[in-house]
């Protein structure tokens, strides 16, 4: 199998700072007329340089034997010392593990590379009664069982084993492919490797800003991916809960709002602003039928059919997630402007729940309705507020017939 070249190169070997031959001044014991003499520095630094030159290709050469060595000691197994065995979440619903009804999956590692991550080096320091799993002994000196949190429903099997193969060579990344991002950023955050997690965070935020505003799927999915609760009761190797994740959907998540509310959003903002119309009519001139206001209403026609896009992603959304987009005050429109959008997303969601039929709590027993309220008299920014009212069910009226 031929590996796409990696991003980035292996790291080069440090320089050494001198060399044993590298001298300039040192003396001779002595000369024909008895005063003693420098050696020649010359020669004696352009050997040191040589030699300098010499340790370094063969440094590097070294660490490229290395990395290639490393690199493939992750499928081939050999030498491996460890066995982990990894329990998925049952909602992990990909192929690989549907086919083994959410079986358990078995990885032949080596102690010394996984070392590198910190939860699993604690795996490997717990005595063999906490760590070894029910299996029966085998030439493996370590056995050890992991569990992955419920709450993580990205972590796939082959993102997994892909996050595992990122600690033997990190030319692995090349494999790292947009629907493998959600799982190695997961992954990588529950073995606490912070250069995986901080190079899938990358990979993250440039998948979130290539997202297009018809594509309301990936928009949800990317909401309910970063909302999700990071931490189901999980600990740390060290007792603590791991602040990796945690804190990096947060700051995707203020990715994901700022690209809706400013990206995907600077088209339709004259319209919503009033700044520019919707096209009506044009009027024809010439025998050729041409009309005179027809490329002036191009870009607006444009426009309009954008605005469309916008409107229908924001209704599709959650009514949290597109709490957050009205609210943001990374989109750029006055009180009642977004009092009147808010009110247009508002008005399509109770037209599409009347549609299928849809409701919270049941129709005619109460419910929540969702309203969009505007504040006066307020000098702070944030005036206008979407909220969930709650409808109370009446009260039934019995009457006594006598």
């Amino acid at each position: 199998m031929k590996v796409p070249s990696p991003t980035f190169g292996s790291p080069a070997a440090p320089s050494p700072t001198s060399s044993p031959l590298s001298f300039s001044s040192e003396r001779s014991p002595s000369s024909p007329d008895g005063a003693e003499q420098p050696k020649s520095s010359i020669s004696a630094n352009g050997g040191g340089r040589r030699n300098t030159m010499i340790e370094e290709e063969a440094s590097s050469t070294f660490v490229a034997a290395q990395s290639d060595m490393l690199f493939q000691s992750y499928t081939s197994t050999e030498f491996a010392d460890t066995n982990l065995v990894v329990h998925y979440p049952a909602q992990c619903s990909t192929s690989a593990t549907t086919s083994r009804h959410h079986q358990p999956a078995t990885f032949q590692l080596h102690a010394i590379i996984i070392s590198l991550s910190p939860l699993l080096r604690h795996l490997l320091a717990l005595p063999p009664s906490s760590s070894s799993t029910t299996t029966p002994p085998s030439t493996h000196t370590h056995q050890l069982a992991l569990t992955i949190p419920p709450t993580s429903t990205s972590t796939t099997h082959h993102a997994f084993s892909l996050t595992l193969a990122l600690l033997y060579s990190p030319k692995y990344l090349a494999f790292l492919t947009p629907d493998l991002v959600k799982g190695v950023l997961e992954s990588a955050s529950l073995l606490e490797m912070e250069y995986a997690v901080t190079y899938a965070k990358q990979r993250a935020e440039d998948e979130i800003k290539k997202v297009q505003v018809r594509e309301v799927d990936k928009v949800k999915e990317w909401f309910a991916f970063l909302t999700s609760r990071a931490v189901d009761g999980k600990r740390g190797h060290d007792g603590r809960a791991s602040p990796l994740l945690p804190a990096t959907k947060t700051y995707l998540l203020t990715v994901l709002t700022t690209h809706i509310t400013t990206t995907l959003a600077a088209p339709v903002l004259p319209l919503l602003t009033g700044k520019a119309t919707l096209p009506t009519s044009t009027t024809t001139n010439g025998i050729d039928g041409s009309t005179s206001d027809s490329a002036s209403s191009s870009t607006t026609t444009n426009a309009a059919t954008t605005l469309k896009q916008f409107v229908a992603l924001l209704v599709g959304l959650d009514f949290d997630d597109l709490k957050t987009v009205i609210e943001s005050s990374e989109l750029s429109l006055a009180d009642l402007d977004r009092y009147n959008l808010a009110k247009k997303c508002l008005f399509e969601r109770r037209k599409r729940k009347s549609t299928t039929k849809l409701s919270r709590n049941g129709e005619g027993a109460g419910g929540e309705e969702e309203i969009v309220g505007m504040s006066f008299g307020i000098e702070e920014k944030g005036k206008v507020r979407i909220v969930l009212d709650v409808k109370r069910p009446r009260k039934s009226v019995w009457k006594v017939h006598e």
